[in-house]
Formats: C-alpha cells, structure tokens, sequence
C-alpha cells in the first residue's frame, strides 16, 4: 500500500509520518485529524483517503458561478485536451511564457509541450526516489526546480529543445520537501518541509544553504513571498503564521511577526505587498490580512465564506494572478477561483466541484488556464478562462 497519500492527506504529528492505520487512531486526537476512510480502486494499488464520510463513486461535473457587483467568469473544460493519467500527480506547473507544462508523476516529472491548449509530452525526467510534490521553473529560464518525498530538492537545466538534466541535488532538509519558491532574480530557493524548517538556498559554485529559520513546532506547508521580494510569510501544522522580513545590511531573514490562527494553515500567498489571503484546513472561511504600518503588523480585514467541511490536503498551492485579480484556492472537494478587489473583498466567483478531496494543480501566469488532476478521474484535465 502506498503510505504517501496518509501523508499528504492526513497530517504528520512532530514531523512523523503516519504509516499506519494504528499510528493514525494514536495521533487522531493529537492532530485534531477527522477519520480517514479508503476510497477503493481497482486499477491502482493505494488509497484515496477521505476524510468524515466517503463520497459517491460517481463525480459531480457541474459547475456554477456566484456573481456579485461585478462580472461573472467561468473556466470551461476542454474536453479534447484531455490527458488520462494513472500516475499520481501531486504537483503541476507552467514556465513563464506558458509554453511548457511539468507534471509530477509519482516520483517521475513528465514535461510536456503546452500550445494552444494542446499538451504533447517531450521528455520524463528520473532522479527522485519518491513521489514529487512541488515544481517550479526558474523566472529567467527554463531550468526546474523539484521537491520530493524523499527529502531532496534537484536542479534540472535546460540544455537544449526539450532537453533537461540534473545539475544538482540538494541535501538538507530531513523530511518531505512541502514547498519550494524562488525570487525574480533566480538567485534564492526557500523551501519548507515536515522536518518544521525553512531553508535558503543562495547559488554560490553551487547551491548552499544561507539561512535555517526554526520558529515553526510543526511541519511547515507553504511560502510566498510579496511583489517587492521583501518579506515572506509561511504556515503549517502549529496554527501559527510567520512574517519574515529581509534586512538590507546582512540580506538575512528575520521573523518579524506570529499570528496565531487557532486553525492549521493548509495554504497562503500575498495579494501585494500589503496584503495576503490564509487557508485554515478546517474552517471554511479564506481570511485576509493586511499590514498596519502604524502598528507594525498584520490584521485580518476579511473573511470569505466557502463551500465545504474539511480540507486535510495541503498540496495544491494557492495563488493569486494579479492581471486578473484572481485568487485560486484548493478547499475540501472544490477548487475556488474568487475575483477580489484591491482590498481583497470578494467581487464575483466560480466554483468547481471534483467530488473528491485529492485535487491537485496550478492556474497559468496570465490565469487563462486551470490544470488539475484529480484521484476519481486519473486525468490531467485543461480549463481555459472564460467571462
């Protein structure tokens, strides 16, 4: 049985993994993590855990938008693009110009050729042991960055057309790699993980760790830096969210700020420099903070109500695409695609319902297209903007 899945969908307790149904009935209470059940498959040898209540084996195809004082969008399916995927994929990514598209595929990354909507696969890259869980390319390049269960982050260049080899792999963190961002100049990786740290990584002949910062008790899910570069901010497991500020002397991060949540933070991601939206996994609410110059910190300004019950999946990053306004976020078995306004007030949203909690994806740079892939369909599935 693949134990990846209780993993990812069902939370660590200290940064352990739970690999069995045992350790899971011990920690249930610790972790505050709803039961899991199995959703059987007969073409795959793993679980597709869910949590409360198992859901019907048919999917839900419907989608519906919820307008207010501006626009309604949409994200239609383009049925011929899609792409049958028995793999598990845990993590997918565009490069800038949205010509290539990344895919993790268990502990493969299948890289394929995105043209006008049409997916042609170019090359499968090895060197992970275990399933890959975050990608990103380079902002100046094509070159990738990966993360991995297997407690190691690589550097793929681009050679040539269609053409990526490993160039480094990077030792440190001591758990599944959750996360990995860079900067606007491709010279600094942050990366979180279960093992409750967060890393930078500076190039010098070769990639090496600058800084650990240690301030979360629990396994940290995702990062996100704001426009200027500045300051970042993380959450996890320990329903706290840190606020990092870079130091212009030293060029060295400081933990400026705590927010206690009283809720676990699946994912998070600045709107601008002042202001950023926070998942809570069991709370169906999305929160907006906003800097207080004159206190010197963050307040939640804003709560959007969601559809929902429990998320327990922090995979599936959340994202916010400026030239829309849009913010992309993962909750329970929808993915909520919200059209905010400056101050991160809901405007307009479109909603789509997958009917099972494993959802995973990303929204193109310029948020014309939606892929996902989903554990009930097994597909890599294309939907393209639409108002």
């Amino acid at each position: 049985m693949n134990n990846f899945k209780y993993q990812t969908l069902c939370y660590k307790h200290k940064g352990q993994g739970i690999t069995l149904e045992s350790d899971l009935s011990k920690l249930k209470n610790k972790i505050q993590c709803q039961k899991c059940l199995a959703e059987q498959n007969q073409n795959i040898d793993s679980l597709d855990y869910q949590f409360r209540q198992q859901q019907p084996n048919q999917i839900k195809t419907q989608t519906f938008t919820i307008s207010y004082d501006k626009k309604p969008f949409s994200y239609v399916l383009q049925a011929k693009q899609t792409k049958k995927q028995d793999e598990n994929c845990y993590a997918i990514e565009f490069n800038n110009d949205m010509t290539l598209l990344i895919v993790g595929c268990n502990n493969r990354i299948k890289i394929y050729q995105f043209n006008q909507e049409n997916l042609k696969e170019v090359q499968a890259l090895q060197g992970h042991k275990n399933n890959v869980t975050t990608l990103s390319f380079m902002s100046k390049s094509n070159d990738i960055i990966s993360g991995s269960d297997d407690q190691q982050i690589i550097l793929w260049q681009y050679v040539k057309e269609f053409l990526w080899n490993i160039t480094q792999k990077i030792i440190g963190h001591s758990g599944q790699i959750n996360c990995v961002i860079r900067n606007n100049n491709d010279d600094l990786i942050i990366s979180c993980s279960w093992d409750k740290t967060i890393r930078f990584w500076i190039k010098q002949s070769e990639w090496e760790c600058q800084q650990i910062i240690s301030e979360h008790t629990g396994s940290v899910f995702q990062l996100s830096l704001n426009l200027t570069q500045n300051k970042l901010i993380s959450c996890g497991i320990d329903q706290f969210i840190l606020i990092m500020e870079l130091q212009s002397q030293d060029k060295k991060w400081i933990v400026m700020k705590k927010i206690w949540t009283s809720f676990y933070g699946n994912r998070l991601c600045f709107l601008n420099d002042k202001v950023f939206a926070f998942q809570p996994d069991n709370k169906e609410i999305t929160q907006i903070y906003e800097i207080n110059n004159t206190k010197k910190q963050y307040d939640k300004k804003n709560e959007i109500v969601l559809q929902g019950n429990y998320d327990g999946s922090m995979l599936f990053p959340q994202k916010f695409i400026k030239e829309k306004s849009l913010l992309v976020n993962k909750y329970y078995t929808f993915v909520n695609l919200m059209r905010l306004d400056e101050d991160g007030k809901l405007l307009s949203k479109f909603i789509i319902e997958f009917n099972t909690y494993g959802i995973f994806g990303t929204i193109s740079p310029d948020g014309e297209y939606l892929i996902t892939w989903n554990y009930k369909t097994k597909e890599i599935e294309v939907r393209k903007y639409n108002d």
